[in-house]
C-alpha cells in the first residue's frame, strides 16, 4: 500500500486508481486523504526546530493544521474522519486547547505537533490497508509491468508489418495505392506501443479530488 501510494506502481495500481476506489466504491477516501496530510504535515513540522521556524512556516503549520480540523474533524464536513468516541473525544479536547490558547495570545503558534494524531492515524490507516486489500484483489491481475513491454513489442512489430506494402511497392514498383494496405497497421500499432509505454512509466502521485488538495 505504501508503494502505491508513493507512486511506484503503474496502472492499475497507481494513487489515482486506489483513490478513486475509495472515492466511488467504498466511500471513505477520508482516510487516505488524512494520511497523505499528516505525511505532509510531518514533514513540514519536523523541517526545523520550533525555536528556528520562520514566521512564514509557523503559518504555514497553522493554517495546515486549521484546514486539517474543518477537514477532518468538523462534524458538518464531507470528509469527516470515522473513529472511536474515545479516541475522538482526545483529539477534539487537543483541539479545543489549541483553539483557547491561540485566542488568548494569538501571537503563540496555533498547532498541535504531528505526534498528538498518532491514534487517530493508527486506526485510519488500518481501515486504509483494509481498504487496499479489497483494491487490490480487483486489479492485481492486470498491474503486470511486464505486460507494458510486451505491449510494447507488439506494437512496434504491428507497426514494422505496415511497412511490408510500402516496401512491396518500391520494389516490384506496384502502385503507390498499395501502401495503403499498411496505414491500419501503423494506426494499431502506434496505438499499442503509447499504451504499453504508459504502463511501463513510472508514475507520479496525484489526487483527482479538490477535497484532498483542501486537506493539504
Amino acid at each position: 500500500m505504501d508503494d502505491v501510494i508513493a507512486g511506484r506502481h503503474t496502472p492499475p495500481l497507481t494513487l489515482r486508481d486506489f483513490e478513486d476506489f475509495l472515492c466511488f466504491r467504498e466511500k471513505s477516501a477520508e482516510n487516505l486523504y488524512f494520511h497523505l496530510w499528516l505525511d505532509e504535515y510531518r514533514r513540514l513540522y519536523d523541517r526545523a526546530p520550533a525555536s528556528k521556524r520562520s514566521p512564514e512556516e509557523v503559518m504555514t503549520l497553522g493554517q495546515s493544521f486549521k484546514t486539517a480540523c474543518d477537514t477532518f474533524f468538523a462534524q458538518s464536513s464531507p470528509l469527516e474522519l470515522n473513529v472511536p468516541s474515545d479516541m475522538r473525544r482526545d483529539i477534539d479536547s487537543r483541539i479545543a486547547g489549541v483553539e483557547q490558547a491561540s485566542a488568548a495570545a494569538p501571537s503563540n503558534e496555533a498547532y498541535l505537533p504531528p505526534q498528538a494524531f498518532d491514534k487517530v492515524h493508527n486506526h485510519t490507516h488500518e481501515l486504509l490497508a483494509m481498504s487496499f486489500r479489497s483494491f487490490r484483489k480487483q486489479v492485481v491481475r492486470n498491474a503486470d509491468r511486464n505486460r507494458g513491454w510486451f505491449a510494447m513489442f507488439l506494437g512496434i512489430l504491428t507497426w514494422a508489418l505496415g511497412l511490408i506494402p510500402t516496401i512491396f511497392c518500391c520494389v516490384l514498383d506496384k502502385s503507390r495505392g498499395w501502401r495503403a494496405f499498411g496505414l491500419p497497421l501503423w494506426w494499431f500499432g502506434t496505438v499499442v506501443a503509447v499504451g504499453g509505454f504508459g504502463k511501463v512509466r513510472p508514475q507520479s502521485p496525484s489526487l483527482c479530488s479538490s477535497s484532498s488538495a483542501s486537506a493539504s
